[in-house]
């Protein structure tokens, strides 16, 4: 018969998973988003600045945890392979659309995650 301490642990490994691709999307879309704010929107480096930090003072107020550790290099990297050239081993998509790209997929992500944990509630 298994407990209910082994039910739970047993959605330790899937749930570290998805925060961790979440969050390396989420930094990914902070890089290529402040990109595109402070450069192909022409806000410049410290508007955008201004932007994200009220972002994130919302983010805060709404009491959601944030954390910065290891994926920002992931989030930088997954961000150039979205925007350089083809010549320099990227996909050659614009600021724009490497933004959106990161966007619908924390959205989906979220969405996922969120269906997943009411589906096992409800089991």
């Amino acid at each position: 018969m298994a407990t209910p301490t082994a039910g739970m642990l047993s959605k330790v490994p899937a749930v570290t998973l998805g925060f961790w691709v979440i969050k390396g999307l989420a930094t990914t879309l902070g890089e290529t988003g402040g990109d595109a704010l402070s450069m192909q929107m022409g806000l410049g480096y410290a508007v955008s600045t201004l932007v994200f930090l009220a972002l994130f003072a919302a983010t805060l107020t709404i009491q959601l945890r944030t954390a910065y550790v290891l994926t920002r290099p992931l989030g930088a990297t997954l961000g150039d392979t979205l925007t350089k050239p083809v010549a320099a081993g990227g996909l050659a998509l614009g600021q724009m659309e490497s933004s959106l790209v990161m966007a619908v997929a924390i959205i989906l992500g979220v969405s996922a995650m969120a269906w997943l944990s009411r589906r096992r509630i409800r089991n």
